[in-house]
């Protein structure tokens, strides 16, 4: 059938073909595809199939919008690969250290694009000299070293005019970020200072995910007056029943559960804010600790739909 298709057609059809993040992994995230370069995917895969198929897909921009470099062994093909992306359309980048050591030349080469990049993914590299310009960026996700001030500092004065962020995941110190204008916040606090002086500046976000670690005895409880977030519906936490005890959430309806149970601390947080759980998520430990010690009517009357708890 496609031999008879227009190639502006086809084109489009091409765009379909790319692995979508439902079909990669379920993330609460909304962690934005990266292609990893391969002969089994698209769109490298599209390049193999015949000649019409190879020039199309060489000439659809938008197939190469998207880069996971980490498993390719050679910079010029990191250089082929933007340069099939044209001149103007946003760019996904993840950058990760790759397998068997660093490949400084690949990084310097997406670092020189980085201000076209929509989506952004950082993690254990080393970061440019001076502050690179971020206008276009969207959504964001930076795992850093746990004593990183330096990045903090470039990210700070990075992320200063970035207008168009609203998807945050971050995992390092506390950092100078456009808190008031995200949607999605997935946070690893260092700190219960950290966290509260973070809260105070969400005010229009609508899901929130909190992780810290579990033999943290300072997040036991909130030495604070509960943060009051008012546009959250989805509020998730791990690792920590403590983190309940940070927030009220008068406008929750879907709660995640991962690696954590305390009836009373959820039952005060549901109390707190009268609000109305619709659905319920929970990844509990292998010990059993779950069962006995949770009741749907009695902890959410309105809950409707809740997943059965599996082990992690």
């Amino acid at each position: 059938m496609l031999p008879t298709v227009p190639d502006d057609i086809v084109r489009e059809i091409f765009i379909h073909t790319l692995p979508t993040l439902k079909s990669i992994a379920a993330s609460h995230f909304p962690r934005p595809y990266f292609a990893k370069p391969s002969a089994t995917t698209s769109p490298l895969l599209l390049c193999f199939v015949c000649v019409r198929w190879r020039r199309i897909a060489i000439t659809q921009s938008r197939l190469w919008a998207s880069l996971d470099p980490s498993c390719i062994a050679n910079g010029q093909l990191v250089q082929h690969w933007l340069e099939r992306s044209g001149n103007s359309i946003p760019l996904s980048f993840s950058l990760r250290p790759p397998p068997g050591g660093s490949k400084p030349h690949h990084l310097r080469i997406l670092w020189s694009q980085i201000g076209r990049c929509r989506n952004l993914e950082i993690s254990g590299v080393s970061l440019p000299i001076g502050v690179m310009p971020l206008s276009k960026l969207e959504t964001l996700s930076v795992s850093l070293h746990a004593d990183a001030p330096e990045a903090a500092d470039w990210f700070s004065a990075a992320l200063s005019h970035c207008t168009l962020l609203t998807r945050l995941h971050w995992d390092g110190p506390s950092i100078f970020a456009p808190w008031p204008q995200l949607t999605y916040l997935s946070l690893h606090p260092r700190s219960p200072e950290h966290l509260f002086d973070t809260l105070q500046h969400l005010a229009n976000l609508v899901e929130l995910h909190l992780c810290c670690p579990a033999d943290t005895a300072s997040f036991d409880q909130s030495p604070f007056n509960p943060c009051v977030l008012p546009n959250v519906t989805t509020f998730g936490v791990q690792s920590h029943e403590g983190l309940f005890t940070f927030v009220t959430l008068p406008a929750l309806q879907h709660l995640v559960l991962v690696d954590c149970w305390d009836g009373v601390h959820l039952e005060d947080l549901l109390e707190r804010s009268a609000c109305h759980i619709e659905s319920l998520e929970m990844q509990i430990p292998s010990d059993g600790r779950i069962h006995g010690c949770f009741d749907h009517a009695a902890i959410a009357p309105s809950l409707r739909r809740s997943q059965p708890p599996h082990t992690i």
